[in-house]
């Protein structure tokens, strides 16, 4: 009687809101295994120098920080995103940095308001460990499983997905609840065909995703147009119906991309000739990774060393649901795929540019069709195309979770997706561990902040040399040569770089080369962050999109220095005497032990 009792609990119909509450508790529990609190209210010494340790950049975190910051401080103006003290004078869109633009704008009007700056970074973290599991409960509860079993389940399996751990330190593509909600609605569109509430609700997510990130507004984007397409081949509205959605949508994403600038010359440099190499491969969902199920495999992954953006493994817990279900799963799309056909052809359309034109099973290359320039430019926009599974993956879970709960007996569906949470979770481990260690850590500052903090508030602007753009170019013009190794060495071992590229007697010069781009790209950093909080203009972004002119920086390199501003050399540079109109350089410029800085004063007023 008891166990009856339990499997009626689990498996009764309920309403909404209670499946959304255990979902968000469970969700927030398991965040906060990962999250000190002093991170999630956006504060403490993690926000010094922020970091991702998952990812193939550790300076991610700390960029959208410095975007979110100099947004907040500038004034309001046409385009609102744009922030004329970030590279001045043309300035900087920081929608181009990831820096969660909604979220910046909600902060910027904070502070106009109360002129409180507050950090809500962390709270956006938070939200996306916790609203993945939320937005998985509804997307089963649409599909007519709207039980706690279901919302459990989902929630779990959600919550500890590989794809979304591994994104730590990128909070902008952290925001798969966004691609879940919109799998979701998907589902709400096709039962209620002519609700216009659920019109709207895709107009305002289509928006609000254009303001997070580039690749998952064409994720979200793509499964709008699916809902779409699907209801206008099952006739189940009227044709002008769909087109006023149609251009309703598209109009407000257009008048968005306008206002926030978005949508401007910018965008000719958005594209460049890398498709083909941060791409999934073809195992990747299916072989464990980073897997605490099978401890050798903790920091395994699979291909090629570029294809770490193409991480896409599924978990133990929902690739066994996903065999549990198979033939299940294979009878439903015979009998009803051509329900879904649109949502499977865009799906399918994502996965092949997941694979992109060259395509690898493990290290082994299968297949590579050229590509016109032309289509290498377009497509290079998304360069990291890899991602592009993580719709397929959402799917999957889902897929998973319902086939189980269909095919299956209560008791026996219990016992399997119990089964399958728990290997999941254990699965993830790793990973977990990882964000939990990068999170409670605070990074080890390679400049004395105090001391350059004092510098900045004495000045009008900053200029850096090199700039991040010009780091490349910088090394391969020899400035490591102006330091020594051990000089650099003992800098980059001041936190986690020995860990990611061990020392070793036969890898001296590539850890060379990597200690020095570590120190010129952290070092700009540490620059960029401490002038955003201060808002004082800087010439140094890291923007991957932007195309700086190295040659003409280090022509200016050897300029007249404009009177208070301060000027930071990450080499061993120093100005001449005619550079600093007639002050010695001992009064003006100082030596410290990991970089130049000079500030000639204001004259004085006659």
């Amino acid at each position: 009687m008891g166990s009856l009792t339990l499997i009626d609990m689990l498996t009764r119909p309920r309403s909404l809101v209670p499946l959304l509450a255990i979902s968000i508790l469970l969700g927030a529990s398991y965040g906060l295994t990962m999250l000190p609190i002093s991170l999630i209210a956006g504060s403490g010494p993690f926000w010094e120098f922020p970091r991702g340790t998952l990812t193939g950049s550790d300076h991610d975190l700390a960029d959208v920080l410095v975007g979110y910051s100099y947004l907040m401080r500038a004034p309001w103006s046409l385009p609102v995103l744009r922030v004329q003290n970030l590279a001045p004078p043309d300035g900087t869109n920081i929608f181009w940095l990831d820096a969660v633009p909604w979220l910046s704008l909600v902060g910027k009007a904070i502070f106009s308001a109360t002129g409180i700056a507050i950090n809500l970074l962390g709270i956006f973290v938070l939200a996306c460990f916790v609203l993945p599991g939320a937005a998985m409960t509804v997307v089963l509860a649409a599909a007519g499983q709207r039980h706690f079993l279901a919302a459990l389940s989902g929630t779990t399996l959600t919550m500890a997905t590989p794809y979304l751990l591994f994104r730590w330190g990128h909070p902008a593509l952290m925001a798969h609840f966004l691609i879940i909600v919109a799998l979701a609605l998907y589902l709400i569109a096709l039962r209620r065909p002519e609700d216009r509430r659920v019109a709207t609700t895709w107009i305002a997510l289509l928006a609000i995703t254009l303001l997070d990130n580039l690749y998952v507004f064409v994720m979200v984007g793509g499964i709008w147009s699916a809902a779409l397409a699907q209801r206008g081949l099952s006739r189940t509205v009227s044709r002008k119906h769909l087109i006023a959605e149609g251009f309703a949508a598209v109009g407000l994403v257009i008048f968005t991309a306008l206002v926030t600038g978005i949508l401007t010359p910018d965008l000719r440099s958005a594209g460049k000739q890398v498709y083909g190499v941060l791409s999934m491969n073809l195992v990747s969902p299916f072989i464990p990774q980073m897997s605490g199920m099978i401890p050798p495999l903790a920091q395994y992954r699979v291909g090629h060393v570029m294809q770490y953006e193409g991480f896409a493994w599924l978990g133990m817990g929902v690739l066994l649901l996903l065999l549990i279900g198979a033939r299940s799963s294979a009878r439903w799309i015979v009998a009803r795929g051509r329900s879904h056909i649109a949502l499977i052809a865009i799906l399918t359309v994502y996965l092949l540019f997941a694979l992109s034109n060259r395509v690898f099973l493990g290290h082994r290359l299968l297949l590579d069709i050229p590509l016109p320039n032309v289509v290498l430019q377009v497509f290079g926009t998304f360069r990291s195309s890899g991602r592009f599974f993580w719709p397929i993956g959402y799917a999957l879970v889902a897929i998973g979770i319902l086939t189980t709960l269909r095919s299956l007996q209560p008791k026996a569906a219990i016992l399997a997706l119990g089964f399958a949470c728990a290997i999941q979770v254990i699965d993830v481990e790793p990973l977990r561990y990882n964000i939990s260690a990068s999170a409670a850590a605070p990074r080890a500052l390679m400049l004395d902040r105090n001391e350059i903090s004092r510098i900045v508030n004495r000045s009008s602007a900053v200029e850096v040399f090199p700039t991040y753009g010009c780091v490349e170019t910088a090394l391969e013009h020899g400035a490591a040569s102006l330091l020594s190794r051990e000089e650099i060495w003992a800098l980059v071992t001041r936190d986690n770089f020995n860990t990611i590229f061990p020392r070793s007697p036969s890898a001296v010069q590539e850890y060379d080369a990597a200690a020095w781009r570590n120190f010129l790209a952290t070092g700009n950093m540490e620059l960029q962050l401490i002038t955003a909080h201060a808002n004082i203009p800087i010439n140094s972004v890291y923007n991957a999109r932007l195309e700086t002119n190295c040659a003409r920086e280090e022509a200016s390199i050897h300029m007249p220095l404009r009177r208070g501003v301060a000027y930071f050399y990450l080499t061993t540079f120093m100005p001449r005497a005619e550079q600093l109109h007639d002050h010695d350089v001992n009064s003006v410029c100082r030596r410290e032990a990991s970089l130049t800085w000079c500030l000639v004063p204001e004259e004085a007023a006659k």
